[in-house]
């Protein structure tokens, strides 16, 4: 394997690898432990959390690309294959992002659920999902549950219909 190429491929996790390590390392500085309660959740917890969720994805994401590159020999059509592929997954990465700004610039206007439901159901589909069962059930069903966590559970509002 050409370090090189691994680089190449990696570049993006790499750096959001370190990116989150840096912010573990901050964390300590940025937010104050609560001194008051100590039989609570500090406030440095779900921070903390997140960010070695995030560090651990990088690294096994790292991982499992070298184990795969070691241990696979692929011939050079392969090779540019999978170049064209990888041009395809960006314009696929910069559609889902445009999708996203739609979906926050929408969302107050139509309201929660119905942009999230279609958002979710373009989105599934750019992303490679053709059964039309999942693309219309799952952001439905995803949808209504973090609707009703945040309105039922957590009594947080949530842009409504406006019409």
């Amino acid at each position: 394997m050409n370090i090189k190429d691994y680089l190449k491929r990696n570049g993006m996790t790499l750096i959001l690898l370190v990116g989150m390590i840096i912010l573990y390392l901050c964390i300590p500085s940025q937010i104050a432990e609560n001194l008051v309660a100590r039989a609570t959740i500090s406030p440095r917890f779900f921070p903390t959390f997140s960010v070695l969720g995030v560090i651990v994805c990088c690294a096994l994401l790292l991982v499992f690309d070298a184990k795969e590159h070691i241990f696979s020999h692929k011939t050079a059509e392969a090779a540019a294959t999978q170049e064209k592929k990888e041009e395809i997954s960006y314009v696929r990465v910069v559609l889902v992002a445009l999708l996203l700004l739609a979906w926050y610039i929408l969302m107050p206007r139509i309201g929660f659920i119905i942009s999230t439901i279609v958002i979710m159901c373009i989105m599934s589909y750019l992303l490679g999902c053709r059964n039309k069962i999942v693309l219309v059930a799952f952001p439905v069903l995803f949808t209504l549950t973090l609707y009703f966590a945040f309105v039922v559970l957590l009594h947080v509002s949530l842009p409504e219909i406006l019409f």
